[in-house]
């Protein structure tokens, strides 16, 4: 199996107000295992002119604040920042990193799935992917799916992966664990980042516990 684990960090929880401040995302393939190093990695600073939000959040996502920030004061020519961001590198960790203005954030993130082998299936003018993450349908589909190019670029299937399924104590158990409890439970730290490609990696992580035999475990994260 194919899917895509996704993280994003924002401005806040609601999601229509708050803003995309960082996407990452990366391609687990069940069949092909890759350590973090090769594993196609895609992540992007959003750039706003205008940040509003939670006080909290925006505290939290300071470092992301202060890129964007960077990235305007060393912009000389504005208009470009207005009409469209077009930055992008990759470095040697195999990460697809750049900047870009919300409006065209799934064209570069679908154009990096097409070239990473994910294609559109037949009799669809659009990618579908699987997606994967902590609380995604909940709210990280919820703030994507505002983008322009959502229906027309690409789609999520409605079937996605949450690793607290995995991880659930259903004896005791109150509620359903958090990203950094699933961690604990397969013999990672427990220590969240929330830094979204940290966090998306993560996920595959805890995933990997459950489908990757013992004896290739080390050699995969």
């Amino acid at each position: 199996m194919t899917f895509v684990s996704i993280d994003i960090e924002a401005t806040g929880l609601q999601t229509d107000i708050d803003q995309i401040l960082e996407f990452s995302a990366i391609i687990e393939n069940t069949k092909n295992i890759l350590p973090f190093k090769e594993i196609p990695k895609f992540s992007y600073t959003i750039v706003h002119e205008r940040i509003e939000g939670h006080p909290r959040a925006l505290i939290m996502n300071a470092e992301i604040i202060k890129r964007i920030n960077f990235y305007l004061e060393n912009t000389h020519q504005k208009e470009v920042i207005k009409a469209q961001v077009d930055y992008q590198y990759k470095d040697v960790n195999n990460i697809t990193a750049g900047y870009c203005l919300p409006k065209d954030l799934l064209f570069h993130f679908s154009k990096w799935l097409n070239d990473n082998g994910i294609v559109k299936e037949k009799g669809k003018d659009h990618l579908v992917i699987t997606p994967a993450g902590k609380n995604f349908q909940s709210y990280d589909k919820l703030m994507i799916s505002k983008l322009p190019g959502y229906g027309k670029l690409l789609v999520f299937r409605h079937r996605g992966i949450d690793p607290t399924t995995y991880f659930i104590d259903w004896e005791n158990d109150e509620v359903p664990p958090g990203l950094g409890d699933c961690k604990k439970r397969c013999g990672l730290n427990e220590i969240i980042s929330h830094k979204s490609l940290e966090d998306a990696w993560d996920v595959i992580q805890v995933l990997r516990s459950k489908y990757i035999k013992n004896e290739n475990k080390e050699q995969s994260y």
